[in-house]
């Protein structure tokens, strides 16, 4: 989520910014991407929640936090995009009420799985949410710093416009991935594994 929100423009150059799609395009709809980004994490974690309710053969849960759900996902494009724009934030409140609304049925979903089965080792979830945090963010800002170095030489030139993005991810994975492991992150192990899995199905070893 932090490395999309950062690299929004050179992606969003690098796929659309041809043809019509022009400069000012590119700003709005990174404008919206990075919105989104704010509720990436919320996404992916509603998935495997509502998987775990369907686990449990509970089908209604999810259901009625969808609709909690959408009822506040209008209000806040009412609230930040509607007839009367209190707040005002154009397009970009569009996508910021869907990353909110994300969080809510986060919460949603948490608190009634917890009622279903007891706890959810909250504690070392939170534990593991500040080490990737600061490991993300550490990547993020070295590859925003990168960006920067490298300016806006390349554009319009799409070679150049992928090889920013490309360097860009390599550098961010990397240090992202020391970090995780200064930090000792346990989850890494899991992914370490997959990985060593993955590459056995491909090259047989």
């Amino acid at each position: 989520a932090l490395w999309l929100a950062v690299l929004a423009v050179p992606i969003i150059t690098l796929l659309y910014e041809h043809g019509r799609f022009g400069p000012l395009d590119t700003t709005r709809t990174a404008g919206a991407l990075v919105m989104y980004c704010v509720g990436l994490p919320a996404f992916a974690a509603v998935g495997v929640l509502t998987r775990a309710f369907y686990a449990l053969g509970d089908t209604r849960t999810p259901v009625r936090a969808s609709v909690v759900s959408v009822a506040l996902n209008l209000a806040l494009n009412l609230l930040f995009n509607g007839p009367l724009r209190p707040l005002g934030l154009g397009h970009t409140g569009l996508a910021l009420a869907t990353s909110m609304t994300a969080f809510a049925s986060l919460l949603q979903l948490t608190w009634y799985l917890r009622r279903r089965v007891g706890p959810l080792e909250g504690r070392r979830m939170l534990n593991t949410l500040w080490r990737v945090s600061a490991a993300a963010s550490l990547a993020a800002l070295l590859g925003a710093a990168a960006l920067r170095w490298l300016g806006d030489g390349g554009r319009g030139n799409l070679a150049a416009e992928a090889a920013v993005v490309a360097s860009t991810l390599a550098l961010t994975l990397a240090v992202g991935y020391a970090a995780m492991r200064l930090l000792r992150v346990e989850e890494l192990a899991t992914v370490e594994q997959l990985a060593r899995s993955l590459a056995r199905r491909l090259f047989g070893r």
